[in-house]
């Protein structure tokens, strides 16, 4: 009788600890930002207005993260990525030429939070962007190892198929400086990772 009644309260307790796991990692809900209950914002009026802010003004990157705007595009870059794509493309007139680059800057930097592939969209615009003579070269050499805290898309993942082509298309534009060459070259080779 008493092996019943312990085998019964070992078979209690092992069902009751059971049914109080955390299953939410398993199923990776942890790991996924908090973007299914965020209201998004209107992309073209917080650049711009970061823009405005910041354009000539800014002194140290990490002075954006104190700024709701660019937070907010920061923490939710996946929901701001086709917008910025979007923007880039159809407001030249706001950065073309030899206006000042923060607003291009502001983009990339807003950016180095995202998914690789999201990063290697932007990027993409960006060569599609330099190749038709609306960006400079320097914008194109911050894309790639960004002068902004973050996870440095690209050369952490220099030998992803997807970043060697990326970079290829750079290395190998004809207008391509000597310098922006040699520092694709020491992506490719790992010694930015």
């Amino acid at each position: 009788m008493n092996k019943c009644i312990i085998y019964l309260l070992v078979i209690l307790l092992l069902c009751s600890c059971s049914g109080t796991q955390d299953h939410t990692a398993e199923a990776g809900i942890n790991d996924r930002p908090a973007d299914s209950n965020y209201h998004k914002k209107n992309f073209d009026s917080l650049i711009v207005a970061l823009d405005n802010k910041f354009n000539g003004k800014l002194e140290f990157t990490k002075e954006l993260m104190g700024d709701t705007g660019f937070v907010e595009i920061y923490e939710h870059s996946s929901l701001y990525i086709d917008d910025m794509i979007k923007f880039l493309s159809e407001k030249r007139a706001l950065y073309q030429g030899e206006k000042s680059n923060t607003l291009l800057f502001l983009c990339i930097w807003s950016m180095q939070i995202s998914s690789l592939a999201d990063y290697i969209r932007l990027c993409s615009t960006l060569i599609d962007l330099y190749e038709e003579k609306v960006i400079r070269e320097d914008v194109l050499y911050e894309a790639i190892t960004p002068s902004f805290k973050g996870k440095w898309n690209i050369p952490h993942n220099y030998s992803d198929p997807n970043v060697i082509a990326l970079l290829r298309r750079i290395h190998d534009h004809e207008k391509v400086s000597p310098e922006l060459r040699k520092k694709i070259e020491e992506v490719l080779a790992g010694k930015f990772n």
